[in-house]
């Protein structure tokens, strides 16, 4: 995209309008940009591509003030922010009506931060700490009045590194907290806030690059004070035991997993946090495979729906889309191929 162009007066910037620019691009945005618009909404609009903002009153509104100038780049972006006080999240909604999954670390400067992200432990990060934002599942983050660096990573390379998902955002800070390569990357994000406009473009993009790379190796790397260890491996061996034997009981639940293991629903969650689809996803994929191998390895005599119910899968209304969306034939025309073999 060699001709990329956005500014503010264009409008709300879209990944799938816009895109990402082939070399690093200067941007600077504030709120004296607003024009007669109210600084609150136009910040709202212009500066929040991943995050929905909450609603002030109207005199803090309009008296809101916020800063951030820095560069964006097909593969990374890098940013200095000072904002007023903002709070807001993200939803399941946002996240496949904007298709934006990035991965974040940030630097607080000054003021606090406080966050949870689906069904993660809440985290409160505060000057000279750093923090993980993960656009791909909801979350709530409130701020006060605060200044911020961060870098923001695309998720390819993020999955390439860690050979797949990454796992909760409290692992991801922790491993973030003890990697070399993270207090590294803290001062290496200084210096780019300092000496990024000084560098050529070529430089720009060398700086850029090693900043992504950093982080996401400083992430990558883990150590025996995993949550996914030994003890955790032996919860998630005893989680998927549980689901396996109690799998056609239909008021089996992440709720009713998590009792019987005696752990809480969040930490349920972390467990399954490399499973894209979490807990209740692995549960309806694991029926789904069930249903298929009795279909296909049963008596043919027995309705389709009869072994729905057998797996647990009591809305039948829904289970032939969801059969076909995991194994791309609804369940009764793989009834007919396996007669015609």
């Amino acid at each position: 995209m060699k001709d990329w162009i956005w500014r503010p007066d264009l409008g709300t910037w879209q990944f799938d309008r816009h895109g990402y620019p082939s070399d690093p691009t200067f941007l600077s945005l504030g709120t004296a940009m607003a024009g007669d618009e109210n600084p609150y909404d136009y910040w709202r609009r212009i500066a929040f591509t991943d995050f929905e903002a909450d609603s002030l009153r109207r005199e803090e509104a309009r008296n809101f003030r916020a800063t951030a100038s820095g560069y964006t780049w097909r593969k990374a972006d890098f940013f200095v922010s000072e904002s007023d006080p903002v709070s807001g999240g993200r939803t399941r909604r946002n996240v496949e009506a904007d298709g934006l999954d990035s991965l974040s670390v940030g630097l607080v400067i000054e003021g606090r931060r406080d966050a949870v992200q689906d069904g993660d432990e809440r985290i409160s990060t505060g000057p000279g700490s750093m923090f993980i934002y993960d656009g791909s599942k909801p979350s709530t983050v409130a701020w006060n009045r605060h200044k911020v660096v961060y870098l923001v990573a695309r998720r390819n390379a993020v999955r390439e590194a860690l050979g797949g998902e990454p796992g909760p955002v409290s692992l991801l800070t922790r491993r973030l907290e003890r990697s070399p390569i993270g207090k590294v990357l803290r001062d290496h994000m200084m210096s780019m806030a300092r000496n990024m406009k000084l560098a050529n473009r070529l430089e720009q993009a060398f700086l850029l690059s090693q900043a992504a790379e950093m982080a996401v190796h400083a992430i990558a790397s883990s150590d025996a004070h995993d949550p996914l260890s030994e003890q955790s491996a032996a919860l998630m061996a005893a989680a998927t035991a549980y689901i396996e034997q109690h799998l056609g009981e239909p008021s089996l639940s992440s709720s009713r997993v998590a009792r019987a293991l005696g752990c809480s629903r969040s930490t349920l969650y972390r467990l399954f946090s490399s499973h894209e689809t979490g807990v209740a996803g692995y549960i309806r994929d694991l029926r789904l495979d069930r249903a298929r191998a009795l279909i296909e390895n049963g008596p043919a005599h027995v309705p389709v729906m009869d072994i729905a119910l057998q797996c647990g899968i009591y809305d039948t209304a829904n289970f032939s889309r969801q059969f076909r969306r995991r194994f791309g034939v609804p369940p009764s025309e793989l009834r007919g191929l396996n007669k015609t073999e």
